[in-house]
């Protein structure tokens, strides 16, 4: 029950002392009824707070045994405090115990305001303050329960804002990873191409110029210093690009390995794309400092100009890649624009690539002979074979100068070379057994074929299958394979020397100062180079080299032979000088097995070759 259910009862009581109208013809029992049956304490005092009065909840929570109305209260000066007609909450004293309780209590006085007692109304609220406890309980633990779900929605906040940072940072990754190359910084393939495509289709009224740029001679950066130092040159020369062109009208790119690409938007004339050409070429040229390492590059750049050379990414990208790969094949260090002839090149090459692949299977390579011949005291006899690869197709032959330089780029070599040897090999058998004598068969190896790790089995393999002799085969070799790796080399060659075979070094003396490791390399003969045979008759200093050659075998205990020889005068000049072994048109030509046997070749002998 709340405090205001007092107001009833102690205006009833209130009227009933202080106006006895009110309860005129009430009979007393009747009054008394009524307050007993009240579920307050009511209690009654004197004027000077003496208890007079109990009604019966009174006495059921207090107890009768209260004399004054102080004793009721705890704490009896709190009585002093309380004012009349105002509920107040105190503590009294019950029979059990101190409990809490609401309390109004009034005055009553008589006809001239004197007071002639007090009424007091208790009501117990224990069961209020029980509740009041469990609401407090329930408040904290509710208070408890909010603070765990705050702190645990703060944790969730920040989780969430954290995978939304991850999100985010995947985002810019994936960004990144679809934008940008991951070495130099600069656009990817993929964002260039997709830039060009854009450039297009909204500036389709404007002229482009797309430049195809190709590191010159870059492989032999990372073979000769290694990957590091060449991803470092690569890294400056994309810094350098990036510093000429900071404006949105140039876009950039690493296409990949060490070719870029540069896109010229709205460009007034092919004029400007050229000094921007020659200017990226200067650029590139300058040196490029690492620690105690100085490294020069150049560049080849190829140009295509939108809308005359492509009026699509795929034409466009085709035409620069073609001028590009022809600045290259004209001696690099310089920019071509596209010319419609590129195209018909490539297309052409790739024809050749196309039917070179497939020359094998349809059995379409073969094998020519050109005799070396030895003269001693005047007389001229066949003492060995140069093997030389023809390819014949739909009846007509193919010069090697076409199709080596498509099979060594890509790298169709290495199966002609294995063809080659196993063919060479069983010739060299087949001319041993018919003829009763071993005839030396030399066997061009590509810089490829050198490098190749397993060489040594498929030439193992070859004079093992064929049955040849050994020392009837002779591997020639360029200067220009044998200083890409010099320790390979070495290697290499000492291994195949230990197969029983000859060694031959072609071309000596014609790129490299190639006397220094000469002594560490296995050599058996030494050839003179065409060149330097031309020269016979016209250059003192080409003389000089021939003789100085002739000289350096004498001392070195190896073989010589003169290649390209097609005049008496070069043929004198060399027999007389030391040089007796010779090949070349002087001679004979290259041919195929069935003319040399034919026209009996092998069994060749003359007599009187330069009688005096």
């Amino acid at each position: 029950m709340g405090v205001f259910t007092f107001i009833i009862p102690m205006a009833f009581m209130y009227r009933l002392v202080n106006n006895l109208d009110f309860a005129n013809g009430l009979p007393e029992d009747i009054i008394l009824n009524i307050i007993n049956s009240m579920n307050e304490s009511v209690i009654l005092t004197d004027k000077n707070d003496n208890i007079v009065y109990f009604n019966k909840k009174s006495e059921e929570v207090i107890g009768k045994d209260r004399k004054n109305i102080r004793d009721i209260f705890v704490t009896p000066s709190d009585f002093n405090d309380i004012e009349e007609n105002l509920s107040t909450e105190i503590y009294i004293n019950t029979k059990d115990d101190a409990i809490s309780s609401i309390m109004v209590f009034s005055n009553v006085c008589d006809k001239f305001g004197d007071i002639r007692g007090r009424i007091f109304i208790f009501q117990i609220i224990r069961q209020l303050v029980d509740a009041r406890h469990k609401l407090e309980k329930v408040k904290k633990s509710l208070e408890s329960k909010i603070a765990k779900r705050t702190r645990e929605l703060q944790e969730y906040n920040e989780k969430l804002q954290n995978e939304i940072n991850d999100r985010v940072s995947i985002e810019y990754q994936i960004r990144d990873i679809f934008c940008y190359d991951t070495l130099t910084a600069l656009y990817n393939r993929a964002y260039f191409i997709q830039e060009l495509e854009n450039t297009l289709f909204e500036d389709a009224d404007e002229f482009h110029a797309l430049m195809f740029i190709d590191l010159d001679s870059f492989k032999s950066v990372n073979d000769s210093l290694g990957h590091s130092y060449g991803d470092d040159v690569l890294i400056a020369i994309s810094d350098r690009l990036r510093h000429l062109y900071k404006y949105k009208s140039v876009i950039i790119s690493r296409f990949g390995g060490d070719e870029f690409v540069i896109l010229f938007k709205n460009v007034p004339s092919e004029t400007y794309v050229a000094t921007n050409a020659q200017t990226i070429l200067d650029t590139v040229k300058e040196p490029v400092y690492f620690d105690e390492a100085r490294i020069h590059v150049s560049a080849s750049i190829g140009i295509a100009m939108y809308p005359k050379d492509g009026t699509t990414k795929d034409e466009l990208t085709k035409s620069a890649d073609a001028a590009m790969y022809k600045a290259k094949e004209e001696g690099k260090n310089q920019y071509k624009f596209f010319q419609e002839k590129y195209r018909l090149d490539i297309e052409k090459e790739y024809d050749l690539t196309h039917n070179l692949l497939n020359a094998l299977s349809k059995q379409e390579l073969l094998l020519y002979y050109q005799p070396q011949i030895c003269i001693q005291n005047t007389v001229a006899s066949v003492i060995g074979f140069e093997s030389l690869i023809r390819w014949k197709k739909d009846g007509k032959l193919i010069p090697p100068g076409v199709f080596i330089p498509v099979a060594e780029k890509t790298n169709i070599i290495s199966d002609m070379g294995r063809w080659i040897i196993f063919e060479a090999c069983n010739q060299g058998k087949k001319w041993s057994d018919k003829y009763g004598k071993n005839f030396k068969i030399a066997i061009n190896l590509s810089a490829n074929q050198l490098m190749n790790p397993v060489l040594y089995d498929e030439i193992s393999t070859a004079l093992l299958q064929t049955g040849v002799d050994p020392s009837c085969m002779e591997f020639e070799i360029t200067e220009t394979s044998i200083v890409k790796d010099i320790k390979n080399s070495i290697t290499v060659l000492s291994m195949l020397k230990e197969l029983g075979i000859r060694i031959a070094v072609d071309d000596f003396g014609t790129k490299y100062s190639t006397f220094n490791y000469l002594k560490n390399l296995p050599v058996d003969k030494i050839k003179i180079d065409i060149s330097f045979v031309r020269g016979i008759g016209k250059n003192k200093i080409d003389e000089g080299i021939i003789l100085s050659l002739i000289s350096l075998t004498k001392g070195l205990g190896i073989e010589i032979i003169a290649e390209g020889v097609e005049t008496e005068e070069e043929l004198t000049f060399l027999v007389e000088n030391g040089c007796n072994n010779i090949q070349g048109f002087y001679f004979f030509a290259p041919m195929g097995v069935n003319d040399l046997e034919e026209r009996e070749i092998l069994n060749f002998k003359k007599e009187g070759i330069l009688k005096e």
